[in-house]
């Protein structure tokens, strides 16, 4: 039944009332309530407080009010902790409405004594009757003082409207209520007697209890229409808002950490302080109209589940996403990875066949001079003609040299020291073009397409050097591959950091998705 009475108040709430609502308990924090009331001091005519709220509400009005109506009931269950769920059946939202309920009674119990006194006191009672009948006291404890301030016409005006709604009472209920206050007859006399002797919070919360909750329709009314003589012009929900609102702000236990500061983790905890004293609030806003239905009217929930499942199939369409994202990236990595190892193994054949021709080369370098004259080509000749003409110079060069280290005398010692250091400098140079020239011997041998020497070392170059080309063309190849490979690996992973920001987004505007991962 708790629960029930709260989704069907969800599902009733709309307009302006229902952003208020939505504002008041999702939108509220002790710095705006502050700065609301500083600005209050400075320019007395304007309820700033009051003023924010309507600006939430204008932001809301993006939303339609099914919308409006699943975040409002989501957070309520993000406010609570409680695990989301499913929200495709009437019982389902009836379920978590109840856990709502039960939660927020036991905050109430937790955190105002006056509650836990006031629910030990009462008998046979849903919790939504205890939190209704409490906080409605509250308000007619704010109006007692009222009004006892009432000039004759707005105190006749509001006994007139409770003195008609007595005697439409039935016979018995009339007597019990006249028991109950030891008066003889229901008049506006006898009521304001009542009134100013017992107190309003009795009087009132006696109509209440014999008349049942269809009593705060006209009660709630009667104050709502008396204070507005009083300069109220607000519906009574804001007017009930506001007086709760104002006994939290000017609360010390508020204000005095803040002033003296504390930093963001305080502020963190007293928003949250904050929040759970607007929750009865708000919860009060929505199953009030509920409770004083004299006729069960059937509530439909469907809109609420179509808004629901909207939310929830995009969360599906969404993972159904990111799962084909996250194989195509495992495919495309393994892809990725046979690509690497075959590179290697190809880089690896290339420098073999590299090494391989290399030293069929330095074979060929050292028995070149064995081809028969006849089997040699002109440039050929000319080039073994150099390298004999350069090791000749390289043979004078070391004799001179050695002629050199032979040298007595300190000052002959260190003459030919000098110009040793000269001639080595010259041999190591020659050497180099000799190695040069052998390479270019080399070159013009593989060329004589007749020569009968060194076929063996011609045929293994030949062949190393077909493989290599091919190697190195499939090196080029597996190149290209992965790196398209990789773009295709950095594009799937953007796209599945995207979707995942979206469910992070959509599963933060629409609490207790995420427990359904």
């Amino acid at each position: 039944m708790n629960g029930q009475k709260l989704t069907q108040g969800i599902m009733q709430a709309q307009g302006e009332e229902l952003r208020m609502i939505y504002s008041l308990l999702c939108k509220t924090n002790i710095i705006s309530m502050i700065t609301a009331k500083t600005k209050d001091i400075f320019t007395k005519d304007t309820d700033h407080f009051t003023e924010a709220l309507k600006k939430e509400v204008e932001l809301l009005n993006q939303y339609t009010d099914e919308q409006v109506q699943l975040m409002l009931f989501t957070e309520l269950t993000r406010m609570l902790q409680i695990k989301g769920t499913h929200y495709d059946l009437p019982l389902e939202i009836e379920a978590q409405g109840e856990l709502i309920m039960q939660e927020t009674h036991q905050l109430m119990m937790k955190e105002d004594k006056n509650y836990k006194l006031f629910v030990e006191s009462t008998k046979d009672r849903e919790i939504y009757q205890l939190m209704v009948q409490y906080q409605m006291q509250k308000v007619f404890s704010t109006f007692d003082a009222k009004f006892r301030e009432l000039d004759e016409k707005d105190s006749l005006a509001f006994l007139h409207q409770i003195e008609a709604f007595l005697n439409e009472m039935p016979t018995q209920k009339q007597a019990e209520f006249k028991k109950k206050l030891n008066i003889d007859d229901i008049t506006n006399e006898t009521l304001r007697q009542a009134l100013l002797s017992q107190g309003s919070v009795v009087v009132l919360s006696i109509i209440v209890e014999i008349a049942g909750f269809a009593a705060y329709t006209t009660l709630t009314s009667a104050i709502a229409a008396t204070m507005a003589f009083l300069g109220v012009t607000l519906p009574f929900g804001v007017y009930t808002f506001a007086t709760s609102l104002l006994s939290i702000i000017v609360n010390p236990l508020f204000l005095i950490p803040l002033v003296l500061g504390g930093g963001g983790l305080l502020l963190s905890r007293q928003n949250k302080n904050l929040k759970n004293k607007l929750l009865p609030i708000g919860i009060l806003q929505l199953i009030l109209p509920m409770s004083i239905q004299q006729f069960e009217k059937k509530v439909s929930y469907d809109s609420f589940i179509q808004e629901w499942q909207l939310h929830s199939k995009q969360q599906k369409l969404l993972l159904e996403d990111q799962a084909n994202l996250e194989q195509e990236v495992a495919l495309l990595e393994h892809t990725l990875a046979d690509h690497q190892v075959m590179k290697a193994k190809s880089l690896y054949i290339e420098n073999e066949m590299r090494e391989n021709i290399n030293e069929q080369k330095k074979l060929i370098s050292e028995a070149v001079f064995t081809i028969p004259e006849y089997e040699r080509s002109d440039y050929f000749q000319t080039l073994v003609n150099q390298i004999e003409d350069k090791n000749e110079a390289v043979h004078q060069l070391q004799q001179q040299i050695q002629k050199n280290k032979e040298q007595h005398g300190f000052w002959n010692t260190i003459n030919a020291t000098l110009d040793n250091t000269k001639l080595t400098s010259q041999t190591k140079k020659i050497q180099q073009e000799i190695t040069d020239i052998k390479k270019q011997l080399v070159s013009e041998f593989l060329a004589l397409t007749n020569c009968s020497v060194l076929q063996t070392e011609r045929k293994n170059i030949q062949t190393s050097e077909i493989v290599s080309k091919n190697q190195r063309s499939q090196v080029k190849l597996l190149t290209t591959l992965c790196t398209g490979t990789q773009n295709e690996i950095d594009r799937h992973k953007k796209q599945l950091t995207l979707s995942k920001d979206q469910l992070i987004k959509l599963q933060e505007q629409c609490y207790g998705l995420a427990h359904l991962v």
